[in-house]
């Protein structure tokens, strides 16, 4: 496959010991007419752990500098897997795994009790309501994933994944809707059966587009659209190649989409690749990060300013990290601009 070398970015530091999983959204409250960046984080345990939480913290000059991080969800279970969604009301919306596979000794056992709880904020990430359970019950228990996608005239989606028995079966990325704000979800529909952690994005053209990790080899990001808002899917197609996953997507405001994926073989890292068609065809891969140090890395989530630059939040992991159990991760923000994007 045809490759370029890494763009030309900016990388930022916004979070030490911590940082797996990060979300970004876009919301008010920025200094001189900027967003506020606000990213929501794994903290207080490595990519497993009793001891996870999640965190927010929040840029309000671009991503140069970035906040002390603030509390979103600590108990005593693992909270983890966040996903987030800015209502038309300017309100953030986290929905997250409450996972409680633990033993005594505080490590993974399996089988064991888990939920999926939401959060709100009024005021752009700095602080948040008590947690709610999703409210279709079939769901509970499964873990959403990425960025929730607001559609014309406020209604939101929400990918989560899991299997919608006790029995394991059927694992699939499911779509979610609320006509409500987040408050409550309805209409579940299959994306695809044997897929999971799966970014969404609405195209120019009212279609939607799904970029999902593959559960069975090869581990990869599959494609696939929706023309009718997320409630029939065509059959997946394969982007990436084994090893290089999950994917975010981002609708830029010339119409072209950028994927981006970690790459979970050597050298570890992030790449990218832009489509001028919407998804149906793709310019070359390139490099955005290869700084990680094992497999334990990547899921990066990317939103476009209004300046017209692009923040891509990620994580790596450090020489001295223990694969899926350290706690000694970083997370950063890539600032760059869409100019420097190859191909599309």
């Amino acid at each position: 496959m045809q490759s370029v070398g890494l763009v030309e970015l900016q990388r930022i530091e916004i979070a030490r010991d911590c940082g797996y999983f990060p979300v970004v959204a876009l919301v008010g409250g920025g200094v001189a007419g900027n967003e506020r960046i606000l990213v929501v984080l794994r903290a207080g345990a490595g990519h497993l752990g009793l001891g996870g939480r999640l965190e927010a913290t929040w840029s309000e000059d671009g991503g140069r500098r970035w906040a002390e991080r603030v509390v979103v969800a600590d108990s005593e279970r693992d909270d983890r897997n966040p996903a987030i969604g800015v209502c038309d009301s300017g309100e953030v919306v986290v929905a997250y795994h409450h996972q409680g596979s633990y033993g005594a000794d505080g490590k993974w056992k399996g089988g064991g009790p888990v939920d999926t709880l939401l959060r709100r904020s009024a005021d752009g990430g700095r602080t948040w309501t008590a947690p709610y359970p999703l409210s279709y019950e079939a769901m509970r228990g499964r873990s959403p994933y990425g960025k929730m996608v607001r559609m014309p005239g406020g209604e939101m989606l929400l990918n989560i994944n899991g299997s919608p028995n006790a029995g394991g079966q059927d694992y699939a990325s499911y779509l979610l809707r609320s006509r409500d704000y987040g408050l409550t979800w309805v209409e579940p529909a299959t994306i695809a059966v044997g897929f999971c952690e799966t970014a969404l994005a609405l195209l120019p053209d009212g279609d939607l587009l799904a970029a999902m990790r593959s559960r069975e080899q090869p581990d990869a990001v599959w494609l696939a659209r929706s023309a009718d808002g997320g409630r029939t899917w065509s059959l997946p197609e394969r982007l990436t190649e084994q090893g290089e996953h999950p994917a975010d997507l981002l609708v830029l405001r010339d119409g072209r989409v950028l994927v981006t994926y970690g790459r979970r073989h050597e050298p570890f890292g992030v790449e990218g690749r832009v489509s001028a068609d919407g998804g149906r065809s793709w310019g070359p891969v390139f490099v955005l990060a290869d700084d990680a140090h094992n497999v334990d890395c990547g899921y990066p989530c990317s939103a476009q300013l209004g300046d017209g630059s692009i923040v891509t939040v990620y994580y790596a992991t450090g020489p001295e990290t223990e694969r899926y159990f350290g706690t000694g991760c970083r997370a950063y923000a890539l600032l760059y601009r869409p100019e420097a994007l190859p191909g599309g």
